[in-house]
């Protein structure tokens, strides 16, 4: 099965051999929480949405779904005054208490930027018509039509993205331990708050990193730097872990890795 990918985290070389983060036998609970919200100056007001999902530990040792709500907002400045309307969003699907396990050991397991797929599942990704949908995107999609170019030019343009050499180069320079915060206009995160007897760590993935990577482990001390966990297996099992509908679940798609890989990838070309 090939391997999804998922979000990267550095760190520096004094973590290589720390204990572990979280022991996943004292897992108590988490909560997954993501937010998209932007602030407007010119009408003093925040405007945004947020899902939150609990997840407990039963009697017998399983981990379920507890709880599952939706939050839209508006927040006006001047007035301190706040607008809210909560939903609770139904699940579509038992969870898979194996997921936990899997999470924790990937946290616990960086760092890992491989990402391990062959050539014949990147072209099934990176397919013409997505290839295609992206130039049409940003107006470039005329490199990709005969009247502008030959089939043969055209040929190796998609050949040059379906590349699985362009594809690793991609990998090793775009993610690195470089970290961005929101702006302070926009809020776009995935927060996941881990509970354990009686220990809390707290992980977050930010816009603008690609698909959320780095993720960024808060520091148990006030004034200490995050610490960034590279391991591309990460997003995987959040994404199977989450509800199909849950705020910002796509941005750690394998499908958004191969949509910022193609525009990289005609960037390279200066197509873009």
């Amino acid at each position: 099965m090939n391997k999804y990918f998922f979000i990267l985290i550095l760190l520096t070389s004094n973590l290589y051999s720390q204990s572990e983060i979280i022991e996943f036998n004292k897992v108590d609970s988490l909560i997954v929480e993501s937010l998209i919200s932007a602030y407007s100056i010119s009408k003093s007001r925040a405007k945004g949405i947020k899902d939150s999902l609990v997840i407990k530990k039963s009697m017998e040792n399983d981990f379920y779904y507890a709880y599952y709500e939706r939050e839209k907002f508006t927040y006006y400045s001047k007035s301190k005054k706040w607008k809210k309307r909560k939903s609770k969003p139904k699940l579509k699907s038992q969870l898979n208490s194996e997921l936990i396990s899997q999470l924790i050991n990937q946290i616990d397991s960086f760092p890992n930027n491989n990402f391990e797929i062959d050539s014949t599942r990147l072209i099934q990704l990176a397919n013409k018509k997505r290839i295609l949908q992206i130039a049409k995107r940003y107006d470039v999609d005329w490199h990709f039509k005969k009247r502008f170019n030959s089939d043969k030019d055209i040929e190796s343009l998609y050949k040059s993205v379906q590349s699985l050499e362009s594809f690793n180069q991609f990998i090793q320079k775009v993610f690195t331990n470089d970290y961005g915060y929101n702006p302070t206009d926009y809020s776009n995160y995935i927060r996941l708050t881990i509970f354990a007897n009686n220990e809390t760590r707290v992980i977050n993935g930010y816009y603008p990193n690609p698909v959320k990577q780095p993720w960024l482990l808060e520091p148990k001390e006030l004034g200490n730097e995050p610490t960034p966990i590279l391991n591309l297996e990460i997003n995987k099992t959040p994404f199977e872990l989450l509800p199909s509908d849950f705020l910002n679940r796509n941005s750690i798609s394998e499908s958004a890795l191969i949509n910022i890989y193609i525009i990289w990838n005609l960037r390279q070309q200066k197509l873009l």
